[in-house]
């Protein structure tokens, strides 16, 4: 469904910027999950997201991820806990950089493979989940989006 004309055309273009509570509840080895704006369910397609992938059953990685479209910035912020709430937030300031926070600490900081143009930025909100073993669970408590006029 389109959102209100307020918002304007959507574009990577603009500077934007998005908030998101998170808990990854259980997890395995076999998770993964990706969640941004863009087009977020391969690694090459426009994006800005966080991307998560399961160590074991307590831990799992939490990256920055950002894509062109034909090429990404994949970097490691740190390990995380399952069952623990975080604040994650990404400030991408067009042809410049990407900033990555999580719980208000600026924690990555990415500058090539930054999308450009409109292809996928319509979605504001895009999220990816996978798994090779057991039931996952994966709360989002809030979500919050911001674009550039």
């Amino acid at each position: 469904k389109s959102l209100p004309s307020a918002f304007g055309s959507f574009t990577w273009d603009k500077s934007r910027k998005f908030k998101i509570g998170i808990n990854a509840v259980s997890g395995s080895a076999g998770f993964v999950c990706s969640i941004g704006v863009g087009e977020c369910s391969t690694s090459t397609l426009r994006q800005v997201s966080f991307y998560l992938s399961g160590i074991d059953a307590s831990t799992f990685d939490l990256s920055a991820r950002v894509s062109d479209g034909t090429s990404t910035s994949l970097s490691s912020i740190g390990t995380k806990n399952y069952g623990t709430y975080y604040n994650l937030e990404a400030r991408f300031t067009t042809g410049t950089n990407v900033e990555y926070y999580v719980d208000g600490s600026l924690v990555k900081t990415l500058t090539t493979n930054l999308p450009s143009g409109a292809t996928s930025a319509e979605h504001i909100f895009n999220s990816y989940l996978s798994t090779t073993s057991g039931a996952q669970t994966l709360r989002v408590s809030y979500l919050d989006f911001w674009q550039a006029n």
